[in-house]
């Protein structure tokens, strides 16, 4: 932490396989587990962008598990977080990081952790971005809004390359988390100024609870 963040802590023991540190109204553990996640190899799947991601987290023997408590303040918490895990991942022999409902590769959370030393949101380590097969189109959902206080996001059935719905996704996710965004029913969305998307919040397709489904 003192090395990737600037950050100096003053860690100590719990027991012989947690740490814990408190850093400002934030109090964080880590705590090893020798023992491996018996549901993170069929989450691993979820990652349809990591090809060998199933195989490399069968390997894994051990796991650690990073909390983050006591903040009152859902983004900053998330910050402390990222910046807990990816200094993490860089341990020899990890793999990677279970976050449900998928496994991401070590060097992707870390490259996308990166980006707070830019002031950018690594909102990738936070949310899940579910792309599927609907009929001849594509829909796509969130996973992991509800936690920042908002509505999970949804487009359904959307002639976009699954890709092009990935980035729109996270876009839409950025900019709510971001700018504390409430997005309402009956609202449009746009990035330009002629770009005018309707907004609907009806019960989730793809999530649980109701949703924003966007016009895509």
């Amino acid at each position: 932490m003192q090395a990737d963040w600037g950050i100096e802590l003053d860690v100590r023991p719990n027991d012989e396989n947690t740490l814990v540190f408190d850093y400002e109204d934030m109090m964080v553990a880590v705590s090893f587990i020798p023992a491996p996640i018996p549901e993170a190899a069929d989450n691993a799947a979820n990652n349809v962008f990591w090809e060998d991601g199933v195989e490399k987290v069968q390997q894994h023997t051990a796991h650690v598990i990073v909390a983050v408590m006591r903040s009152e303040d859902a983004l900053t918490q998330s910050l402390m977080y990222s910046m807990v895990a990816s200094s993490l991942l860089k341990s020899a022999n990890v793999i990677g990081i279970y976050q449900v409902p998928t496994v991401l590769p070590a060097d992707y959370f870390v490259m996308v952790a990166d980006s707070i030393r830019e002031d950018v949101l690594p909102v990738p380590t936070w949310i899940y971005f579910g792309i599927y097969p609907d009929g001849d189109d594509f829909s796509g959902y969130t996973y992991g809004m509800t936690y920042f206080g908002m509505d999970e996001i949804e487009v359904i059935k959307t002639k976009a390359e699954p890709a092009d719905l990935y980035d729109f996704l996270m876009d839409v996710a950025y900019y709510v988390i971001d700018n504390e965004v409430v997005l309402g029913d009956g609202d449009t969305l746009g990035f330009s100024e002629e770009q005018k998307l309707p907004l609907t919040r009806s019960e989730g397709v793809a999530v649980d609870g109701e949703s924003i489904k966007i016009g895509f």
